[in-house]
């Protein structure tokens, strides 16, 4: 069975990738941080035909054997999210994947990474892009769709779905806690109906 890796740091996105990913066909693969993931690719050939990632995750602390060889003055940056998203895309590329994609739902306004991916969003609004990088198709996602997690509670309404006689922003009325909606974006990610603009190959 072919294999689809998902590298992200939060708990509930993890939960969905694998539920929502339960019927997409693949053999699903979770990774929980920059590191795990990075492992995984570094070593791989070929054994991922799809990597689902996060843009924004945690800068892993310095220590041996580290995937990062930080010294004294990079410790400052241990803990904060990092757009690591980006250098594991050409790292899934360069390991033989053959479609990819970063997804953020991180608030363009809130920050500057995830600002950076609005020119994406304009150019789907506009007919889609999708990148091909090395041979691999490539596309970047805001906002994604979200899924919820059965059995769980959502932490602003407490799952009555509502707040104030208005639908929970939380969780958008379910009441459960929400994750990204991994097999939405595995869809959107397959479509041939967006053209290709070619990166030249690494």
């Amino acid at each position: 069975m072919k294999k689809i890796l998902v590298i992200d740091d939060g708990a509930n996105n993890q939960a969905s990738a694998t539920k929502s990913l339960a019927d997409s066909g693949y053999e699903v693969v979770v990774a929980k941080n920059f590191e795990e993931g990075f492992s995984l690719l570094r070593w791989s050939h070929g054994d991922y035909e799809v990597v689902l990632l996060d843009l924004l995750m945690p800068c892993p602390k310095s220590r041996a054997g580290a995937v990062l060889p930080l010294g004294p003055e990079a410790r400052q940056f241990e803990g904060q999210e990092m757009p690591f998203g980006f250098p594991l895309v050409f790292l899934a590329a360069m390991s033989g994947a053959q479609y990819i994609a970063v997804v953020t739902d991180a608030n363009h306004h809130d920050h500057p990474m995830s600002a950076m991916l609005d020119p994406f969003e304009w150019l789907r609004n506009s007919g889609g892009v999708r990148l091909l990088l090395n041979g691999a198709a490539v596309k970047f996602f805001q906002y994604p769709a979200t899924f919820p997690l059965q059995g769980t509670v959502c932490n602003k309404c407490q799952g009555t779905g509502t707040l104030r006689d208005y639908k929970c922003y939380g969780c958008y009325g379910s009441g459960n806690q929400l994750g990204k909606d991994w097999g939405m974006l595995l869809k959107l990610l397959l479509s041939d109906e967006e053209p290709c603009r070619v990166v030249p190959g690494l």
